[in-house]
């Protein structure tokens, strides 16, 4: 059993890069369900443990102290952590609201496995980028990061179309419409969690 959930956790992070749609109609048979959830687990525990190189910023631009002292609570990296995996599930809870608008059907499950599973893009990136760190410029780092995310979008929406049997438009507009209030209140954070200080936390912290 162990080897098995090994695996299949090896085989999606394999296919998240090269057979993307391939994998995402194979978890919504539920063959991956214990290794898309062990793999969401670590991109968490990777940002989380990530967070406690961060320096906490302590805000002083307000003339009431009470609310300086609020605002650098919510400074905190574990609290931004905390926060961007909340907000993370509240923008799957609205990609579930739009999908019963839209498409008049919600395969739940299906829809947060596919978007879970996206997670693993997330832990091979923070790899890759931990050495490109070393090796380029950190302007062109910074380029490659908004790539990334740009990856990561488009993955969700390949999540959305197969979990939901929809064309790419909707799943498009789907992802759209459940992300802008989640970005508009906290950011990119919010729409990809696991890409957590992939560079530094001027672009996704």
């Amino acid at each position: 059993m162990l080897n098995e959930n090994i695996e299949s956790s090896f085989g999606i992070l394999k296919n998240i890069i090269f057979s993307p749609n391939r994998i995402f109609k194979k978890i919504g048979k539920g063959e991956y369900d214990f290794a898309v959830y062990f793999l969401f687990g670590m991109s968490g525990l990777i940002t989380f443990f990530k967070s406690f190189g961060i320096k906490t910023y302590k805000n002083n631009y307000f003339v009431n102290e009470h609310f300086n002292i609020l605002m650098s609570f919510f400074n905190i990296p574990q609290i931004k952590w905390l926060f961007a995996f909340i907000s993370f599930f509240l923008f799957v809870f609205f990609m579930k609201i739009l999908c019963l608008f839209l498409l008049k059907k919600c395969k739940k499950k299906h829809l947060m496995l596919g978007l879970l599973s996206v997670s693993s893009a997330g832990i091979l990136l923070q790899i890759v980028f931990s050495v490109l760190h070393y090796i380029l410029s950190q302007t062109f780092i910074y380029i490659l990061s908004y790539i990334a995310f740009i990856w990561i979008v488009c993955l969700s929406i390949m999540a959305i179309k197969n979990s939901q049997d929809t064309s790419y438009v909707k799943s498009a507009m789907i992802y759209i419409f459940s992300g802008l209030p989640v970005f508009l209140v906290i950011g990119l954070t919010g729409l990809a969690p696991f890409l957590l200080w992939l560079v530094s936390p001027v672009v996704f912290g």
